[in-house]
């Protein structure tokens, strides 16, 4: 009789232990392109995967020198002397393009509102890959989150803003959104042009002058080959180190002569050769 309560009162435990087992089961993200991806996790939680993304780190320069606000003088074009007060630009929708020829896309989204003639607001989805780049912030700049792998040769993005974007109320975005910010610092324009491309507030021998590129003038689309095919593997984010020469803006450009929308045409069509890639490197 003993024998058998010792018996029944083991099985009883190890059962007991059993249950407690299978209501406890591992949470975790079960996606293999995640950062987090958990090899052990038996449940899959929910939104809880963090996704890799896709980060710019910019040098700033104007031919051999670094970028400066205030007080020191470069020259235009034509050498003139120009100095710089603010120079700021929207970078969006940013792509990684495959060996194989795929694209990849950034797969964040976020809400924009657009209004209508009817004073009705249209409410759509967006891609939400979207910085501001300005040479006194240090710092790298995320561009979004993607889901997937390759081998990238590849990048590809756009300076300024285009489509739908440009008819969103910017201030509808989420605090600290950059098109939320570009109300406060003037890439915003208004309701009918939209955002800016650029601003580029500067002095010369004449006077001071705040050009803000509309996008009438077009986005201008980037694309960089890298300096050696990138292998990404699944949960694995791309770092990408841009060179933006500021001389290559004002190439052509005579500050004392041109009028505001030549000066904007001639740096946009500038755009794509101020633009270097000069490393990639993977990280997770």
């Amino acid at each position: 009789m003993k024998d058998w309560s010792s018996g029944y009162v083991l099985a009883v435990a190890c059962l007991m232990l059993f249950l407690q087992a299978c209501a406890t089961r591992e949470e975790g993200c079960n996606d293999s392109f995640a950062r987090n991806f958990s090899f052990t996790a038996e449940k899959e939680c929910k939104g809880c995967c963090e996704y890799p993304s896709i980060n710019f780190g910019i040098a700033h320069r104007f031919g051999s020198a670094n970028v400066s606000f205030g007080g020191q003088l470069f020259r235009d074009g034509a050498g003139n002397p120009l100095g710089l007060l603010d120079l700021r630009y929207l970078i969006s929708n940013c792509q990684l393009l495959t060996q194989s020829g795929r694209t990849i896309v950034v797969r964040d989204a976020i809400t924009a509102f657009l209004p209508q003639n009817n004073r009705d607001t249209l409410r759509v989805s967006l891609v939400n890959s979207f910085a501001q780049s300005r040479p006194t912030e240090q710092g790298n700049l995320n561009l979004g989150a993607f889901r997937d792998t390759g081998t990238i040769t590849k990048i590809r993005f756009t300076i300024g803003t285009f489509g739908q974007t440009n008819q969103a109320d910017p201030l509808r975005f989420p605090n600290n959104h950059p098109l939320r910010n570009a109300v406060g610092n003037g890439l915003y324009l208004n309701a009918s042009q939209g955002y800016a491309i650029a601003r580029v507030r500067h002095f010369s021998s004449r006077d001071t002058l705040d050009l803000r590129i509309a996008p009438a003038a077009a986005p201008k689309v980037i694309e960089l080959n890298l300096p050696q095919p990138l292998r990404l593997e699944p949960g694995f984010g791309i770092n990408i180190v841009l060179e933006v020469d500021y001389a290559r803006w004002f190439d052509g450009v005579n500050l004392l002569q041109d009028n505001a929308a030549t000066r904007s045409q001639k740096i946009v069509d500038n755009l794509a050769k101020s633009f270097k890639l000069t490393s990639t490197s993977v990280q997770r």
